[in-house]
């Protein structure tokens, strides 16, 4: 057995070392939608590396008012209520002489009314739709969230949902987390100090710090020369989706679209500007291109840019809604209560039932027993 494991292992290698040196084509389209590629993203350079790259970058373009540190904090809102309470709001912005659609969310109360989830079957065992996700908490409002492999459907970056930690990575991107003692932690943040999150995703380029936009310095920071696309991800055109907050710890979340092949779309400086115009503190850029996806009670409303399956996306006018891993979830918590009221009514009726199966139980028992003493006293005359 250990020899057949030795050989296992062995091949496991060879095949790992031969799919790292394949170089694989790649057509623009492809490359514009999902400008990751198979590669995972982030810089290879420890938390203490990026600090002092970041405070040079920060002293070098007199941007010393930021804190010397690698994230901001926030208190997020305290407002409470069963029901979550949200704006909701259609936006048309000219871009590049293009009208441009968007959706923004304003989640007042995030408390017990904001997740991120990963598919039912996992953050890395394939993809699904933003919907099906959604249904998992009855989502009101649900979008896409972080990056993913498309070729293997694995999970990119920090995942924590509802306090548990689904995947934690090495890399230092931009992240937004909200801890468990309720403040919002938006940055590049310490592998070790995962577990005091309660939500946790990882995108790309920190779009806007301390009511600023910061898409210059974390672009450098987070070396984007590390993938498919180099620097040109910042400047190309296309769907994006933004998730933050305001001065009053409200969750801002806003989904342009954007049709990759004909260049339509908001920038990341431009979706930067937006966030900062909404209102945003901090904001960071999650999954966008064709995986951009705004679905409002179950339906989709936004205008996603992959074409359907078996379709020509230059000719074609349809449309489909890509399948993803993490999203991000507006809830109520009626539903949560509900499930656990029903769990506790069963649980109640459950126990009812065993205790009455019980006491039946004892007194047959009983009866079985005077029954028998009676029979071996009528043996004995």
């Amino acid at each position: 057995m250990k020899e057949i494991s030795f050989l296992l292992n062995i091949f496991a290698l060879f095949l790992i070392s031969t799919h790292s040196t394949l170089v694989k084509c790649r057509d623009i389209e492809d490359i514009i939608s999902n400008p990751y590629g198979t590669k995972t993203h982030g810089p290879n350079k420890s938390l203490d590396e990026l600090r002092e790259q970041m405070i040079n970058l920060h002293y070098s373009n007199n941007l010393t008012y930021f804190n010397n540190i690698t994230y901001e904090t926030y208190n997020i809102s305290k407002q409470e209520g069963r029901s979550a309470r949200f704006m909701k709001r259609e936006i048309g912005i000219d871009f590049n002489s293009q009208l441009i659609n968007g959706r923004f969310y304003r989640l007042e109360n995030p408390l017990e009314h904001f997740s991120i989830l990963e598919p039912a079957n996992g953050c890395n065992n394939g993809t699904t739709l933003t919907r099906q996700t959604a249904e998992q908490r009855k989502c009101i409002i649900a979008t896409n969230a972080g990056f993913f492999n498309t070729k293997t459907g694995n999970c990119l970056g920090n995942v924590i949902s509802d306090g548990r930690i689904i995947q934690k990575s090495g890399t230092h991107n931009a992240n937004f987390g909200i801890t468990k003692d309720g403040r919002f932690v938006i940055g590049y943040i310490d592998i070790s100090q995962i577990a005091e999150f309660d939500q946790l995703v990882g995108g790309v380029i920190w779009l806007v710090r301390n009511g600023l936009s910061y898409v210059n310095i974390s672009e450098t920071l987070e070396d984007m020369s590390t993938q498919e696309t180099g620097p040109t991800f910042v400047t190309v055109r296309a769907g994006r989706v933004a998730l933050g907050h305001d001065v009053d710890g409200r969750i801002m979340i806003l989904v342009m679209d954007g049709t990759s092949s004909y260049k339509k779309g908001p920038n990341l400086h431009e979706m930067a500007q937006l966030m900062i115009d909404l209102g945003a503190v901090n904001a960071i850029n999650l999954d966008g291109g064709g995986s951009s996806t705004a679905i409002e009670n179950g339906s989709l409303v936004n205008y996603v840019s992959d074409s359907c399956p078996g379709s020509d996306i230059e000719n074609s006018i349809s449309r489909c809604e890509r399948r993803v891993t993490t999203i991000t979830c507006i809830y109520d918590i009626l539903e949560k209560n509900d499930r656990e009221t029903n769990w506790k009514s069963l649980t109640i009726i459950f126990g009812s039932i065993s205790a009455v199966m019980l006491i039946v139980t004892i007194l047959m028992s009983i009866a079985f027993i005077l029954l028998r003493r009676k029979y071996q006293s009528h043996c004995r005359r």
